[in-house]
């Protein structure tokens, strides 16, 4: 068969430019998927000024972006990894993104690792370009000294437990169609199933009509104990408590055989951590649960939403330190954080969250506030030889 594509890097490097034809349809290429995924674009935070701005090299993580695409326009200089370069500023020519992917490489911990995000528009798939995609990921994971890839897949729908074509994380929660198109490409590939994942959506009204209810019988089980919240940039004051917050949320959530190093946080890079949320256009909301009597930040929990899609918002993390939990401290972050969020953002029709099939206490947490599932991930793995 005859190679109807080429592959491109695509150069990030800083301007005064606008974001290229080339990063609008990196933009285009992710709502399209989400459309074929779950019916709307909620997943694609980022606008291509976003997206240039999360390649940024930071102190914490480099990412390199290579593009499928139909042709490359003459004169492209080839880069450091032996493709052309094509700008992510500026103008383009014709080119068409037929695919992309992009590596990701921790600096500070995991540095055995890379983590890659592939795509291919869905009028160009078999056609041998989500493999060369593939390849290159793997060949830049490999000369920057990493032996781990570890990637995710999104599924609309679980596998029925038993059937010839299921595929069951070995943790014991989720069922994934083998057959079914990115689980058989991840196998077909060498990946390994680690784990799943539950997607879960919230309609805000539904959330805040049982919020008092759920602080009303949390707050009997959590005293000695407050709740404080805050938009934007990390006070000052709960620098330190952050630090120590997110270092253990880098191990202390389900992450199946993953094997992940412990983060390293300081208040330098919880302020880079906030400025790169900053300049990709996110907005956040944080609720923090300190200890009254020792002042230790305990238990956290943030949303996010991009400026660019202000109906759609984002649950990411909530924590509670293993010693504090039993006192609904995971109930009480959550709601004052979705409080806080309702009331900063009233666009907001959607919130979305991800928790492992086995965190039982956090989807619990979830279903009492009217969280549903919507679909299922697959949390893959494999191992360069």
């Amino acid at each position: 068969m005859t190679q109807t594509f080429a592959l491109a890097e695509l150069d990030v490097t800083p301007s005064d430019a606008a974001p290229s034809r080339l990063t609008e349809q990196v933009v285009e290429l992710d709502a399209l998927l989400g459309q074929e995924l779950l019916g709307h674009d909620d997943m694609t935070g980022n606008d291509a000024e976003g997206v240039l701005r999360n390649l940024q090299e930071t102190v914490a993580h480099r990412r390199r972006m290579v593009l499928a695409v139909d042709r490359v326009p003459q004169g492209a200089v080839v880069g450091g990894l032996g493709l052309p370069v094509l700008p992510g500023r500026g103008e383009t020519g014709e080119s068409t993104v037929l695919g992309s992917v992009l590596v990701s490489l921790g600096r500070q911990e995991n540095t055995d690792r890379a983590h890659v995000v592939l795509e291919v528009h869905p009028g160009h798939r078999r056609q041998g370009i989500g493999t060369a995609l593939h390849r290159v990921a793997e060949e830049v994971a490999r000369a920057e000294g990493r032996s781990v890839l570890d990637t995710y897949t999104g599924h609309a729908r679980s596998a029925e437990p038993g059937s010839p074509d299921a595929l069951e994380a070995p943790t014991g929660f989720g069922v994934l169609d083998r057959r079914e198109g990115p689980a058989a490409f991840a196998l077909a590939h060498g990946w390994c199933l680690l784990q799943t994942e539950t997607h879960s959506q919230l309609d805000p009204a539904e959330g805040m009509a049982r919020v008092d209810a759920l602080e009303a019988a949390a707050w009997p089980l959590a005293q000695g104990y407050e709740v404080v919240t805050w938009s934007g940039r990390t006070p000052e004051e709960h620098v330190e408590g952050m630090c120590d917050l997110y270092r253990r949320m880098s191990t202390d959530v389900p992450q199946g055989d993953a094997g992940r190093e412990e983060e390293v946080w300081t208040p330098e890079r919880v302020e880079a951590n906030d400025t790169r949320r900053e300049e990709s256009g996110a907005r956040t909301v944080f609720a923090m649960a300190r200890h009254t009597t020792s002042g230790q930040a305990v238990a956290y929990s943030y949303l996010q939403t991009p400026r660019r899609r202000p109906t759609a918002a984002y649950q990411e993390d909530t924590l509670v330190a293993a010693e504090h939990r039993g006192h609904r401290l995971g109930t009480l972050v959550k709601t004052a954080a979705l409080r806080r969020a309702v009331a900063e953002w009233p666009q907001v029709q959607r919130i979305h969250t991800w928790n492992a099939g086995e965190n039982g206490p956090m989807l619990a947490i979830n279903t009492t506030l009217g969280y549903r599932p919507v679909s299922i991930e697959g949390i893959w793995e494999k191992r360069l030889g």
